[in-house]
């Protein structure tokens, strides 16, 4: 059986535990990103709080690239902590989605990774490491591709 209010309780904390950790200084680079089987550069922007459904999260650069040919997607992570009901089918359970961003903020979804049980969100996980690892299982070669499409050019000096 689902936990419902467990797994609600979860997210919410998590959500609670980021709003801290983006404002800390020393959590903005974060090592353990890979694009392409290389090691990328991942840097907190900033935390995402708005009135949609996925109302919270947060805003990464995600930089590659050697010398000239260096460039940047930024991505979002956002947390949708509630169980949607939805007439005629199945509840939609809360769920982490991760998107890719074009150079005007509009985005095109990765992956979206559903929250069945509290483990998953693994609260003695440091959060640096969790969200690499989503962005890493967001962006593993072969689902690429939308990166590719949201790439920008990094100013090189």
């Amino acid at each position: 059986m689902i936990n419902r209010a467990a797994i609600e309780e979860a997210l919410r904390s998590r959500i609670e535990e980021t709003k801290t950790w983006v404002s800390d200084p020393k959590e903005n680079e974060l090592s353990g990103a890979k694009f392409r089987g290389k090691p990328a550069r991942l840097r907190v922007i900033k935390f995402l709080q708005d009135d949609r459904v996925e109302a919270n999260g947060v805003r990464f650069r995600l930089s590659f690239g050697k010398g000239l040919n260096q460039y940047f997607t930024d991505l979002e992570i956002r947390f949708n902590p509630k169980w949607l009901m939805v007439e005629g089918s199945d509840d939609v359970a809360p769920y982490i989605a991760v998107y890719a961003l074009e150079q005007n903020g509009a985005g095109d979804l990765l992956k979206v990774f559903s929250i069945l049980d509290p483990a998953q969100i693994g609260n003695g996980i440091d959060l640096g490491d969790w969200y690499v690892g989503f962005i890493n299982r967001s962006i593993k070669r072969g689902e690429d591709k939308k990166i590719m499409e949201h790439t920008q050019t990094a100013e090189t000096s």
